[in-house]
């Protein structure tokens, strides 16, 4: 593995583990200014709707955040496919950051309020950062892992066919990537 594919793959593990780090570091800071329980869903309107408890949904948020970054680590560490890379890190950068917004958003949102339906909804530009943002870092790490370089192909490595004098070859593949579905379709069910 060169210089430039270590880094590279670095970068890529780096937004899921900065949301991460992003969302411990705010729960750790403001998570006592909360009510308990916390306004977990809002109205068009903006009046809260439902709650959650206070410490059950920083768990959930901490635990989809944490997920995110140890399957980004593993798939920067055993895919070897640039495509497979991608849809990883699009993946677990959009559930992790996407954590960190939601968590990030309740905290500042809800600081100081005495009772969960005091609480106020997102306005558009909070939504832009809550929904927005983590799809760009999700675009981010997906470019960057398409940006790795390829293992060169030479001569010796590649494969031969020992045809015989007048004979023809006919060469077909079949790719499948049934299962790079899963980190896709986990992280479409999230959202």
């Amino acid at each position: 593995m060169t210089g430039k594919e270590r880094v590279l793959r670095a970068a890529v593990v780096g937004f899921p583990v900065a949301g991460l780090a992003v969302l411990a570091c705010a729960v750790t800071l403001w998570m006592v200014e909360l009510p308990d329980p916390v306004a977990s869903r809002f109205e068009l309107t903006g009046d809260p709707s439902s709650s959650f408890g206070r410490d059950g949904f920083f768990w959930l948020l901490l635990g989809l955040a944490s997920v995110s970054a140890l399957a980004a680590l593993v798939a920067a560490r055993v895919t070897r496919s640039r495509t497979t890379l991608s849809g990883w890190a699009s993946t677990t950068s959009f559930v992790a950051t996407l954590a960190a917004g939601i968590g990030v958003w309740t905290l500042l949102s809800q600081r100081g309020i005495d009772s969960w339906d005091a609480a106020r909804g997102p306005l558009p530009p909070a939504m832009f950062a809550i929904i927005g943002l983590p799809a760009l870092a999700a675009a981010a790490a997906g470019a960057l892992a398409l940006s790795l370089p390829l293992p060169a192909l030479t001569w010796e490595s590649a494969p031969r066919a020992r045809l015989a004098p007048g004979e023809d070859a006919v060469w077909t593949q079949r790719v499948v990537v049934a299962w790079f579905a899963l980190p896709v379709a986990f992280g479409l069910g999230l959202v």
